[in-house]
Parts: structure tokens; C-alpha cells; sequence
């Protein structure tokens, strides 16, 4: 009969606690949310002082805002995770 006393362990047990990465993931998804609405606002707000009542301007000023603070958002989110 083999001696499984003296063999080493598995590198993965099921028993084994694993790290939190949902809070983590709600933070970083709160501050991209948040910066790319504020972003899509105030690119809605530049493009109406830009184009005027233009639909279209509207909505490219908008998805650029949203974009851009979505990104910003990110990184925003990043560095104080790692922190």
C-alpha cells in the first residue's frame, strides 16, 4: 500500500480560500459608471454649445464624453485598487 501520509499536496485545493475579486470588480465598475456619465454630460454640453440643437452633434458629443470619461473612469478605478 503506498504511503499517501508522506506525498506532497495538491497545488490547488478546493478548500483553499480564494482571493475577493467581486468587491473589487463593483468598485471599478461604480467609478467608470460615475466618470462616464459625468464625461457623457459634459460632452453633451460642449456639443450643444457647438453644434445647437443638431441631433446628431448631440448624441457624437455624448458617446465621445461617455468614452473618454469610461476610460478615465478606468484608470481612475485602477490606481486605487492597486493602492
Amino acid at each position: 500500500m503506498p504511503d499517501s501520509k508522506g506525498r506532497l499536496p495538491h497545488k490547488y485545493s478546493p478548500h483553499q480560500k480564494t482571493s475577493n475579486t467581486h468587491a473589487r470588480t463593483k468598485k471599478t465598475n461604480r467609478a467608470v459608471i460615475a466618470m462616464a456619465l459625468f464625461c457623457g454630460f459634459l460632452g453633451l454640453g460642449i456639443s450643444t454649445l457647438i453644434y445647437g440643437a443638431n441631433i446628431t452633434g448631440l448624441l457624437a458629443g455624448a458617446i465621445i464624453g461617455g468614452l473618454i470619461g469610461g476610460t478615465f473612469g478606468y484608470l481612475i478605478a485602477k490606481n486605487i485598487s492597486d493602492k
